[in-house]
């Protein structure tokens, strides 16, 4: 099997006419990364679950202790995660000309029957990653890294780092990185320096992100930042959202990604609230749905989504003022009696007319999305996970009278 893969990626290489040498004519750093891309895209087409490939030079990879049969020396070799402790990527532009990339595919908290839902991570640069998970969990679903976040002097190059992409269909993944638990539905760029900070720039959809005992749900177009001890754990809770640097966000190699997407503007920096038209609803009466033909669960035990259809009623009518609007004031109107939100939830506007609410409680994280259709009319959905187990169940709210 080894020597077949090594046979395929010799003949992509081939093809595309991208073999290492071509690397070291490039005379641009704009050229010698676009190569080194093209390379990466041939020798890693076939990554599987659990697996690292060797995409460009330069990488060191240190196996774990038990290991003895580790061959992950040479561009397209590919080792089981189990088998990596840790992984060292270096970026030599200026000099040799080399860009470190390496592609890992992790299921991180997929359940096992889902074998092709993974995490994708791209590493690239001057990039050290450690595997941390517990014997329990699955590899590289907690690790420590470090990356050059001062960047290079080459600065039509990504900087170094780690873009970190959920799979299309599978609304969150949940992981750890220095000790930092991030829930991710989409698309993140992660740097980070021992005694300086780590930063989790979401370049698409969106993030939670908990240290410290801190929650911080970050938007599309935004970036948190947590500080670092010298052991590259957290020390400190993230940063409130704060807009990224576009120009460097687009510079990712979001090519190597399996879902195609659009790096997201930055966010403003003093948002405007929404107003006028339907972006708010209108004062009056409304009534709570849950659409129960649409729910779904992933990750859950037999018989936990029929359990909670059967269980989720309705909520009585409920009042909106009309002059304000978001997913807390929504769910303490229509859940006042038996459910309000937690005192502590996380209220968001990312876009107009689009409201969020994101909480932790005992048993697990929630996670409210609206959408306002009009004046009348919302939409959204409701996310509980809680130990491993995502229950999605969608929902509307209408308007009945004044």
């Amino acid at each position: 099997m080894r020597n077949a893969r090594r046979v395929a990626v010799g003949l992509l290489v081939l093809i595309t006419c991208t073999t290492i040498p071509a690397l070291a004519q490039a005379d641009t750093c704009t050229n010698i990364v676009d190569q080194a891309l093209v390379v990466t895209g041939a020798n890693c087409a076939a990554v599987g679950r659990n697996e690292v490939c060797y995409g460009n030079v330069q990488l060191v990879a240190e196996p774990q202790a038990d290991v003895t049969d580790f061959v992950f020396a040479a561009p397209g070799d590919v080792a089981a995660l189990e088998a990596v402790r840790t992984l060292n990527l270096s970026s030599r532009l200026e000099d040799s000309e080399e860009w470190g990339i390496a592609l890992m595919r992790v299921q991180a908290d997929v359940p096992d029957a889902l074998p092709g839902e993974n995490l994708t991570l791209v590493l690239f640069g001057e990039v050290e990653v450690e595997n941390a998970a517990e014997a329990e969990a699955n590899p590289m679903q907690a690790f420590f890294f470090e990356t050059g976040l001062r960047g290079t002097q080459c600065t039509e190059a990504p900087d170094s780092g780690i873009l970190v992409q959920t799979p299309d269909g599978y609304d969150e993944i949940s992981f750890t990185a220095n000790d930092v638990d991030i829930r991710l539905g989409s698309t993140a760029f992660l740097q980070g320096e021992a005694e300086a900070e780590m930063i989790v720039s979401v370049v698409e959809g969106q993030a939670t992100v908990t240290a410290q005992g801190v929650t911080v749900v970050v938007p599309a177009g935004s970036r948190t930042r947590i500080p670092l001890d010298s052991d590259r754990r957290a020390s400190g809770p993230p940063s409130p959202p704060e807009p990224y640097d576009f120009e460097r966000m687009s510079l990712l190699p979001i090519r190597l990604l399996p879902r195609t997407i659009t790096i997201a503007e930055p966010i403003e920096t003093t948002p405007e609230p929404p107003s006028g038209g339907g972006l708010l609803p209108a004062a009056g009466e409304y009534q709570w749905q849950w659409v129960r033909a649409e729910a779904s669960s992933a990750g859950c035990p037999d018989g936990t989504l029929e359990f909670v259809v059967r269980t989720f009623a309705d909520p009585p009518p409920f009042r909106l003022p009309g002059d304000e609007f978001d997913m807390v004031i929504l769910g303490t109107a229509a859940f006042s009696s038996n459910a309000p939100p937690p005192p502590d939830a996380i209220s968001t506007n990312p876009e107009p007319g689009v409201y969020r609410m994101d909480f932790e409680d005992a048993g697990g994280v929630g996670h409210y999305e609206v959408q306002v259709i009009d004046a009348n009319s919302m939409e959204g959905t409701m996310t509980y996970t809680s130990q491993g187990c995502a229950i999605t169940l969608p929902f509307t709210a209408s308007r009945v009278g004044d």
